[in-house]
């Protein structure tokens, strides 16, 4: 009967390690922004693909990347573009309208899906 435990429990940990270690999420990659830079910095996003050698077919994922004033939750940047194998970067100003305000960084694909957390900017002033 303890044997019978002892199997049943390594296999249970067996397979929620493979469930945990899904290949699916682990091709896309994302560029998480500074989460407290100063006042006048830029905020760099972007994203990535990472191909699979045993794949035949050559995916790329579509994105829509949002910046959001946590002031007001208006949306004052959106980019779509498509994860290739090269890393997309872009650059946007301090916060809404340059003012340093606190701004939330979305990332999206497959029609909406949110892709990880929502990314928290907020800026310190300037010594």
């Amino acid at each position: 009967m303890a044997r019978k435990v002892q199997w049943l429990a390594t296999a249970s940990i067996f397979g929620a390690f493979a469930l945990s270690a899904s290949p699916a999420s682990a091709d896309l990659l994302i560029s998480s922004p500074n989460e407290s830079p100063v006042c006048g910095d830029a905020i760099e996003v972007g994203i990535w693909y990472r191909p699979y050698p045993h794949k035949s077919t050559k995916r790329e994922r579509r994105f829509v990347i949002k910046a959001i004033d946590d002031a007001t939750g208006r949306v004052w940047w959106t980019k779509n573009a498509t994860a290739t194998t090269h890393w997309r970067n872009w650059q946007l100003p301090s916060g809404r309208k340059g003012q340093c305000g606190a701004t939330t960084i979305v990332y999206y694909h497959d029609g909406g899906k949110r892709y990880g957390d929502p990314i928290k900017v907020r800026f310190s002033p300037e010594d």
